[in-house]
Formats: C-alpha cells, structure tokens, sequence
C-alpha cells in the first residue's frame, strides 16, 4: 500500500502540480530509489532529455517532513509546456514513424481501390438499370403481342367451329363421309408412322435375298 501511495503521488505530481516534485519525492525516503516503481520510467525520461532531472541527496533534515534519514530525490529543471502535453509528446516519440508511414500508405492505397472500386460499381448500377428498363419495355411489348396473337387464334378456332355447325347442318351426309375419309387419312398416316419408326428402333436392316 505504501508503494502504490507513492506512485499516487509522483504522477499527481506530474499530472496535476498541485503537489510539488519536492514533497513528492520526500515522501519515498524510506526506501531504496532503485525499489521505487517509477525510478526507471523517471530515468527514461532523464535519459530521453525530458527536462527533468533527479538528484540524489543527503539525509533530509527533520523540517523537510521526512521521518528518519535515507535516500531523498528533488527534480530540478523545468518541463517545457504541461505534464499531460510532456507525456503525450514523449508516447508520440515512442512510435515508429516509418511504421505510421506505411500504415497511412496502405490505407491511401486501400482509400484508392475502394473509390476506383465505387466507381465502377456505380457504373454497372446505371448500365443495369439502362438495360433493365429496355428489357422490361422489350417483353412489355412481346408480352402484349402474345397476349394479341391468342385473341386472335381465339377468334379462329370461335369461327371454324362456327362453320364446320353450319356445314354439318347444311349437308350432313357430305359432311359424315369427309369425317369418315378424315379419319381413314388419320389413321393411315398414324401406321405409315409406325411403320417407318419400327426399322430405326430396333436398330437392324432386313437381311438381303439369298441367291436363286
């Protein structure tokens, strides 16, 4: 709990300056500067050229506060602008620029081919829809054609029917004996028919005459 108490008040210290350098570090004089959590992170920043600078002193006397004699640290120096901009600047040092370079980079390149790709997509969307709307007002017009062509075979067939009434009542023995001969016709065609399909489905040619 002691240590996490002083940590409290080194980065309070640096965050909000509120609590001086001074009586932060005198409050760490009971230990050993190396067992401090932040000593190697405040060393990094020494070493980083942060503008601070730790000391190691003597025991401090009994007005500084302190409660025996040990180690005692007082920062000297001035940082340049506020800790949290000083904090921040130091993570930004941190990154490695080429590889932000290169991430930038491939996003542009990304950015690129996703508006070439958009691009394309929205032509493809305009000439789908041209030809779509052609092609709908192609089969509209074959739809009606269709639609045309039935009434008028309809009208057809309605007017054959008619006359073929008319003739049977007319003349229905000539009309009997057409049917008749129609039918004969019919059903000598449909053995033609099968007379002709029999040789090609079983596959085999009839034999040829012997000789006399």
């Amino acid at each position: 709990m002691r240590k996490l108490y002083n940590v409290f008040c080194l980065l309070y210290c640096f965050y909000s300056r509120k609590v001086t350098v001074e009586q932060a570090a005198a409050r760490t004089t009971k230990q050993d500067p190396g067992d401090h959590p932040l000593y190697d992170f405040l060393c990094s920043w020494r070493d980083r050229h942060l503008a601070l600078e730790l000391v190691s002193t003597g025991p401090l006397e009994s007005g500084d506060g302190a409660e025996g004699s040990g180690w005692g640290a007082r920062a000297v120096g001035v940082m340049e602008g506020s800790a949290p901009d000083y904090v921040t600047a130091q993570l930004l040092g941190m990154v490695n620029q080429d590889d932000i370079s290169a991430v930038v980079q491939a996003q542009r390149h990304m950015l690129d081919r996703f508006e070439k790709t958009n691009e394309m997509l929205l032509n493809f969307n305009e000439l789908s829809s041209s030809r779509l709307a052609s092609m709908t007002e192609r089969f509209t017009q074959h739809t009606r054609t269709l639609a045309d062509m039935r009434r008028d075979l309809d009208t057809v067939f309605r007017r054959i029917r008619t006359l073929r009434r008319k003739l049977e009542k007319q003349y229905p023995e000539s009309f009997s004996r057409c049917h008749e001969a129609g039918a004969e016709e019919e059903r000598e065609g449909r053995r033609e028919a099968a007379r002709g399909a029999a040789p090609s489905a079983g596959g085999a040619r009839p034999p040829p005459p012997g000789p006399p």
